[in-house]
């Protein structure tokens, strides 16, 4: 079910000599109810598994600047029953369901299913935190977003380069988010599967998957001096439609597992954005589950 009432930044893409994206400020609203059923198959060879651990992110609720998310209904059914089942919280909150098999002799099943509630307010969103960003300024709590990872190497000399020059003439963090997010959607281009998810691997070939667009922004971002994480959740390919005087904008992404990314400011909080399409919102097709320094932090695991 959805409602749209028609803020912020849609990244359009031109197709011009060269290719690069066009800005488009939206102002209202949108807000949605999804159900979302997800069932996941294990295959078991004929000679059976000794054991399967299957650890996977549980949907929650959250409230930010621009996004209200409201989850209802979980269930999970699980065939045959596991052995044992856990829920447990991670350093960065994200809570996550760990259930284990022993000696399974045919397929394992999980299916899942909830309600989400989006609420997206899209109001003018103003932040007045200057740039650089006095250190003073970042709980520590939240400059652990701000370190180098296996993905995200902040460390890297062309990161430093490029992510310094796209914000020399910033004087607002906001300025300087927007430049190095302008610069990633003109110049990375959408491509999968590919072998490398980091941001170096991302800068080089200049394409990749959402959590290359990811990596890379809060890479340029964090070398910058600004706390950003990433996002693992579910998209849906369910298009929405912005009213435009000559016509209107069809936005749509792809279904399924989906990262995109929070910047943090110290006057607003952690705000969405989705690198691939929009500033300051991510629209009711978000659902988010986890945050993390990276995608090896919010993934779904199994072994």
């Amino acid at each position: 079910m959805m409602k749209t009432r028609i803020l912020l930044i849609v990244f359009i893409l031109v197709f011009s000599q060269p290719l690069r994206a066009a800005t488009l400020v939206l102002e209202g609203g949108m807000d949605g109810e999804i159900v979302v059923v997800q069932e996941r198959t294990f295959s078991v060879p004929p000679a059976g598994l000794s054991k399967l651990v299957f650890r996977f992110a549980n949907p929650a609720n959250f409230r930010s600047a621009t996004v209200n998310q409201t989850l209802s209904k979980h269930n999970i059914v699980y065939s045959p029953k596991p052995d044992s089942e856990k829920t447990e919280t991670d350093q960065y909150g994200n809570s996550y369901t760990s259930v284990l098999w022993m000696n399974l002799k045919k397929n394992a099943i999980v299916k899942e299913t909830f309600t989400v509630r989006l609420v997206i307010e899209l109001k003018d969103i103003k932040s007045s935190a200057v740039f650089p960003l006095p250190v003073d300024t970042i709980p520590v709590s939240e400059r652990v977003y701000l370190k180098p990872t296996e993905q995200v190497q902040v460390n890297d000399a062309e990161v430093q380069k490029l992510s310094a020059a796209l914000t020399k003439d910033a004087k607002t963090e906001q300025e300087a988010v927007s430049g190095v997010l302008n610069w990633v959607v003109d110049n990375i281009k959408y491509k999968t599967p590919i072998p490398d998810y980091g941001a170096v691997w991302t800068l080089k070939t200049g394409h990749g998957n959402c959590q290359n667009y990811a990596h890379l922004s809060i890479a340029l971002l964090r070398s910058a001096g600004i706390p950003a994480r990433i996002v693992g959740g579910i998209s849906l390919d369910k298009k929405w439609k912005v009213p435009m005087t000559d016509g209107s904008l069809i936005q749509g992404i792809g279904q399924g597992g989906h990262a995109w990314m929070e910047v943090w400011y110290p006057d607003i909080g952690w705000v969405a954005f989705d690198p691939q399409q929009s500033h300051l919102f991510v629209s009711p097709r978000h659902i988010k589950q986890t945050v993390g320094r990276d995608s090896v932090d919010v993934n779904d695991s199994w072994r």
